[in-house]
């Protein structure tokens, strides 16, 4: 189903302008304009091509199966890809309906929709992702699988309740996205090589820390692709796959089935793993079978939702692991974040702000100092940046750091020990990325 719309301003009904409390402009230029023989062709769930939708009947919501609805929904999809948005969101409000893009990390306001619309466009968005459109009270999780030129997409789309309506959020995976290589991370010469020494390791633990969308899952996917996946059993533990890797044993958890992370590792040791990946350490069971599994000649990569790589060993603690078996076991935590890349196209020298400066100033960072930023262009959207790239802090242990926290030390003498051996906190990774012109010193400081 190919929609004619010019992505920029057709979506929305009656041409409003966006609201005044949106914080990012909307994302404008020359998007281009989806026609065919560049289509999509939507599938459910599970698999089987959607021809038509035949929705149920069930009061209040108007017939989904109006052509306009269809393309407004195709529209909406196609100019998300079309921008290269990770994120779709939909928000019902009272006099409108909310239309955002994420992209690069930041939600973007778009023109609003018709509310009399919404409804039914929630209806077929939900019969795409093969939910039960009667339940409007009740979150819902589902797929949409598109083929977008010779492009195949995977939606992960997600509905919430609130006053107003549904709210839907839509992640976009491209399927044919090739992961970064681990030197195209973005990480310093020497995190780079203290990063392959700890990835190449027989036993024990890495985990790589930061909040939700800081690409912790990425840079995993690039270690374990970057390592020999012939002479090695490499499997992993995810909820959900989110990118399929050649050569190695992917599996997801159903936590409604009574199979989390936990149940997955205690069964994966009986299956000869080498290398194991938990996509995510949030509980005391979980946190001890991996160290028990890194502590019997396992390599376990995973990621813990900590500020810092250092606070990572607190977090542990925290979660019930024995201090003596975090000393043990832990190899290394990687702190990262996202920062925006500086468009290539626009990019400009700038002098930092006053209030800029004043989270940077301790680490001699002037007024008169030189730094970049993007005036913006059709290239990046108006946006003035285009991609992201990680910066990072890398708290590897030796064995006086082992001693240290086998002792309960406090945290602020393990980074003090750390940072006299050489390690850069995330801010100093940032300034220098900054000074370089890869990223600019407000979006450090946003991200920080």
């Amino acid at each position: 189903m190919a929609a004619n719309y010019n992505p920029g301003s057709d979506i929305a009904s009656g041409g409003a302008q966006p609201h005044p409390d949106s914080s990012t402009p909307p994302i404008s230029g020359d998007t281009p304009r989806i026609t065919p023989p560049t289509s999509i062709q939507a599938q459910a769930g599970n698999g089987n091509t959607v021809q038509s939708i035949h929705p149920d009947s069930h009061e209040g919501i108007p017939n989904p199966r109006d052509r306009a609805i269809q393309d407004m929904a195709i529209a909406i999809i196609e100019k998300a890809i079309a921008i290269e948005a990770s994120d779709i969101h939909i928000n019902p409000e009272k006099d409108r309906t909310r239309l955002r893009y994420r992209r690069d990390g930041v939600l973007h306001e778009q023109e609003p929709l018709d509310r009399a619309k919404f409804a039914p466009l929630a209806s077929c968005l939900k019969i795409m992702a093969s939910l039960d459109i009667a339940q409007r009270w009740i979150p819902q999780d589902g797929r949409i699988r598109l083929e977008y030129g010779d492009r195949h997409i995977e939606l992960r789309v997600s509905t919430y309740p609130t006053i107003d309506g549904e709210s839907i959020v839509m992640r976009i995976l491209d399927k044919d996205t090739t992961l970064p290589d681990t030197g195209d991370l973005g990480l310093s010469e020497r995190d780079m090589r203290e990063f392959n020494k700890v990835i190449n390791r027989s036993g024990g633990i890495f985990l790589v820390t930061g909040p939700t969308g800081s690409g912790k899952t990425t840079t995993l996917y690039s270690a374990i692709n970057s390592l020999d996946s012939h002479h090695k059993h490499i499997v992993t533990i995810e909820e959900p796959v989110e990118c399929e890797l050649k050569d190695i044993n992917q599996g997801e958890i159903k936590e409604k089935r009574g199979f989390g992370f936990a149940q997955a590792l205690r069964a994966l040791l009986r299956h000869d793993p080498d290398i194991i990946l938990v996509g995510e350490i949030r509980d005391g069971e979980t946190a001890e079978t991996a160290f028990r599994a890194a502590n019997t000649g396992h390599l376990v990569l995973s990621t813990l939702h900590t500020n810092s790589a250092v606070s990572a060993v607190t977090r542990l603690k925290d979660l019930g692991v024995e201090s003596f078996l975090v000393g043990s076991s832990l190899l290394a935590s990687l702190g990262q974040r996202l920062v925006r890349k500086i468009c290539p196209d626009c990019i400009q020298e700038v002098q930092p702000r006053q209030r800029d400066l004043e989270s940077v100033e301790h680490l001699g960072v002037k007024a008169t100092d030189t730094f970049f930023a993007g005036k913006g262009c059709t290239k990046c959207h108006n946006t003035g940046y285009k991609g992201r790239i990680g910066i990072f802090e890398l708290f590897a242990l030796d064995d006086e750091m082992r001693d240290m926290i086998s002792h309960n030390l406090a945290e602020k003498d393990l980074l003090e020990y750390a940072r006299r051996g050489g390690m850069t906190t995330l801010l100093e990774d940032g300034l220098t990325k900054a000074r370089a012109g890869l990223t600019s010193l407000l979006e450090v400081a946003r991200v920080l």
